[in-house]
């Protein structure tokens, strides 16, 4: 059973086909799955990031020792996820460049430097970015993060943003304010074999709008069921 101390070590991560199915899944608004977990201490000492996932019964005493509704509770442990893992916001070419660093597949690494130079020469309205963190894995859950979004948008004076999900470590962000872009999203998520995949793939899709008029994050209504 969790105490409260325990519980400000709980993060999330999306759903992926290797989690057992016994770990509880969250089930969002948005149409996704997310589950909660928390590193082993004594790895981390070895800087070995692995994670002890919580049950069902674990989530079920948490909400009645904490008097929390699962929705609640979800916000609390994103609260959580964006603190420690320090999400952020950067140029999926940056992300691309710290991959190519460790990929010694030589025609995969051609591909990424092309898509690198491609990215860094357009203009801010026309580029990629992704929804990360510091490690730069496990960290897709940020995109739900209405504050993170809403800040973006104040930063670089978007109206509307369309965040792809289709991978554990990371979501594609842009602009929806270019119908080439919205075309674009379409394909990264739900069409392209992605040039960075992790091992453990997600179980779902999706593509979701943030209005920053509205300050609100909704599943984008031009999804398609995949």
């Amino acid at each position: 059973m969790l105490n409260d101390k325990e519980l400000k070590l709980v993060i999330m991560e999306l759903e992926t086909e290797s989690i057992s199915p016994e770990v509880y899944r969250c089930r969002t608004e948005y149409g996704l799955s997310a589950v909660y977990y928390m590193f082993d201490i004594q790895k981390l000492e070895g800087f070995i990031f692995e994670p002890i996932y919580l049950y069902t019964d674990d989530v079920e005493c948490l909400l009645e020792c904490t008097g929390k509704t699962e929705k609640e509770l979800f916000q609390i442990i994103l609260g959580n996820t964006m603190a420690i893992m320090q999400t952020k916001i950067i140029p999926y070419s940056v992300y691309l460049k710290g991959f190519e660093g460790r990929c010694s597949d030589g025609v995969r690494l051609e591909l990424i430097k092309r898509i690198i130079d491609a990215m860094e020469e357009t203009e801010k309205e026309s580029r990629l970015w992704c929804v990360t963190n510091t490690i730069e894995e496990r960290g897709a859950t940020g995109c739900f993060h209405i504050p993170l979004l809403r800040s973006f948008c104040e930063e670089h004076s978007f109206q509307r943003l369309l965040i792809g999900v289709s991978n554990n470590d990371f979501a594609f962000l842009c602009s929806a304010e270019k119908e080439e872009m919205v075309r674009n999203m379409q394909v990264l998520v739900y069409e392209i074999s992605h040039v960075i995949q992790n091992e453990d793939k997600t179980v779902q899709r999706a593509v979701l709008e943030y209005d920053y008029e509205e300050n609100e994050l909704k599943t984008w209504q031009g999804n398609r069921n995949r």
